[in-house]
């Protein structure tokens, strides 16, 4: 709204105390005169040169009320600064995606068309839709569609021949666990989940200073997908993997690394711990948790007090420090063994370093006529950190503070006015609420169990849908960051809580879902046309067919590169953008580069 925020003029009426301070022009009220208040004179439009609200005045009675509130002295509630922690009720906790995932009964189908429960499901909801499934892919394109599903490659020219060649029922089957198998299965769901959790080995703001030690973090998510860990266990790492209990000290360190996704939060504006509570909630929940950083959501039941509890966690987390314009040098990562902070050679560095950081504060607290020292002063101290001594294994990672702390809530999101203190917590409509008193750490373990139980409505079913969304094109929740209620609905709900109990009553395995989602008949179908049923469902939403995928960048750069046999299929060890082109392989039929469509064209698809 007008004059909530830092407008030109200064001027902030949310709030009694901005509304007496005023703009640069002074205070716009005198409590008990309207006839002396700027703001009267404003809604009486009594000055042409200063009309407010601009577009339209306020009704008569409106006016009146607005010039009786200041002669009885602008009263105001002394609750209206400062929001109180707000409770969520049951009431709230009605809508879909807020309720408890029930394993829904199977449909009673008997056409020999569906060949697991997910066809089931899916050939339900098409004869309630009076639409007709179109016929299978042909083997060709059944391939190279599963392949790049999988693998994110295409097909070489010998699996291709081969799988043409095999005329056992098992034999795609068989194809599919090769896949799941690979290497490459790895690479193609790990990059698919390190864009969701906006990963990147730069800083990107601030300079975009590199961060050589991301590569970890990102060679641990590629290891768990390979290594089918299990959804729960993988959510949990990256959260808390430093404090959970390990079998000795090499799996303490990857638990370690893990928590590079916490430590990859934006670090603009010390943004870390405000990056972590709103990718939390889009990556794994699938609840837009921003809105209610400045005031409580609007339209879906997450209180801004639930907001800071939140916060508070990450505000009891110890983030490293990337580098940025101001320090253009790394400090804070987390060490595999601590004790080489107290190395010889460490702490003579320390000793070299303390008194050029001495100097730089001191300028810092000098006139702007003393300023020709500070860039000398960061010549030293940049030469000095150039010859740093090197720990061998140190990772960019987050760990805890000495001692937990509570946020306090940000009115209307500005640092500057703030509210109440707010107890550590998790989201209530999700069936969390404050930590036990006794939690002596960060929170982040608690939190940890609380968003990868069972019992966490969104959990599940944000993540199934994420793997139905790389399978199928579409997601059966279409915005797949959002299950609020401003999100649109599932097209299949009974589906999506089947897969989403699927996933948890078989120990979080991944691959035994996806290799479920790819055997299904309705993964297998075509991609025809069909006039009649598009006329009904245009988006393909109940799956009548199979949805036209375009190739992503990553894939079509691949594709080009084992094509020409110059893709190297080792894992980089430094960054992506660093990755060499080389290698040997074959060429394969000609297809389109755009599309998953076998051509015999090189003419874009349409």
């Amino acid at each position: 709204m007008c004059h909530a925020s830092a407008e030109k003029g200064g001027l902030r009426l949310d709030s009694r105390k901005a509304l007496l301070q005023g703009g640069k022009d002074g205070a716009v009220v005198v409590p008990g005169h309207p006839e002396l208040s700027t703001l009267s004179s404003a809604v009486h439009y009594a000055d042409p040169r200063l009309q407010m609200p601009p577009r339209a005045p306020l009704k008569p009675e409106e006016v009146a009320a607005l010039d009786q509130w200041i002669k009885d002295g602008l009263p105001w509630p002394a609750s209206a600064d400062k929001p109180a922690v707000t409770t969520v009720s049951a009431e709230d906790r009605k809508f879909w995606s807020f309720m408890p995932v029930v394993a829904p009964a199977v449909p009673d189908v008997t056409s020999k068309w569906a060949y697991n429960d997910i066809d089931r499901f899916v050939l339900a909801k098409l004869e309630e839709k009076h639409l007709k499934p179109n016929g299978d892919a042909d083997k060709r394109t059944l391939l190279r569609r599963v392949t790049y599903d999988l693998t994110g490659l295409p097909p070489t020219t010998a699996e291709m021949k081969a799988f043409l060649a095999d005329k056992s029922p098992q034999a795609y089957e068989h194809v599919v666990d090769r896949l799941l198998a690979s290497p490459a299965y790895g690479e193609r769901w790990g990059r698919i989940w390190l864009d969701v959790v906006r990963y990147a080995d730069t800083t990107g703001a601030l300079g975009d200073f590199p961060i050589p030690q991301a590569v970890k973090y990102r060679d641990w998510v590629i290891a768990s997908f390979n290594e089918d860990m299990p959804y729960d266990r993988f959510l949990k790492e990256q959260l808390a993997g430093d404090l959970m209990p390990a079998a000795n000290d090499d799996e303490h360190w990857k638990q370690t690394i893990a928590t590079g996704y916490l430590a990859g939060a934006n670090i603009a504006d010390n943004a870390q711990i405000y990056d972590a509570v709103d990718n939390l909630g889009s990556a794994m929940l699938g609840m837009t948790v921003s809105c209610a950083r400045c005031h409580n959501h609007k339209f879906d039941p997450i209180p801004t007090s639930d907001y800071y509890a939140l916060a508070g966690i990450f505000k009891s987390t110890h983030f490293p420090k990337a580098g940025n314009d101001g320090k253009r040098y790394q400090s804070e990562l987390v060490l595999r063994h601590p004790q080489d902070a107290a190395a010889p050679e460490q702490v003579a560095f320390q000793a070299q370093l303390k008194p050029i950081a001495d100097a730089i504060a001191a300028v810092n607290r000098l006139p702007g006529t003393y300023d020709d020292l500070m860039p000398q002063l960061q010549r030293r101290r940049m030469n000095l950190y150039a010859r740093a001594p090197q720990f061998p294994e140190m990772a960019y990672a987050v760990s805890d503070m000495p001692a937990p702390a509570k946020a306090q809530i940000m009115l209307h999101g500005d640092p500057l006015q703030l509210g109440d203190e707010v107890p550590r917590g998790e989201l209530q409509v999700l069936g969390g609420g404050a930590l036990p008193a006794t939690t002596k750490d960060s929170g982040r373990l608690e939190l940890a169990a609380w968003v990868a139980s069972a019992q966490n409505p969104t959990t599940a079913r944000v993540f199934v849908n994420r793997l139905w969304q790389g399978h199928f094109g579409r997601g059966i929740v279409a915005t797949p960051n959002n299950f609020g209620t401003r999100g649109v609905a599932p097209s299949n709900q009974a589906l999506l809580d089947y897969l989403a109990t699927q996933l948890t009553s078989n120990g979080w395995q991944v691959k035994r879902m996806q290799r479920m989602m790819v055997l299904s008949h309705a993964y297998r179908l075509s991609g025809e046309a069909n006039s009649a049923n598009n006329e009904v469902d245009p988006d393909n939403a109940y799956i009548w067919k199979h949805t036209m995928v375009r190739l992503d960048a990553e894939e079509i750069r691949d594709t080009l590169l084992a094509d020409s046999g110059q893709l190297d299929r080792t894992l980089a060890a430094r960054s992506l953008s660093h990755r060499r082109a080389s290698g040997t392989g074959k060429s394969r039929t000609p297809s389109c580069l755009t599309c998953r469509s076998t051509r015999t064209t090189s003419a874009p698809c349409t």
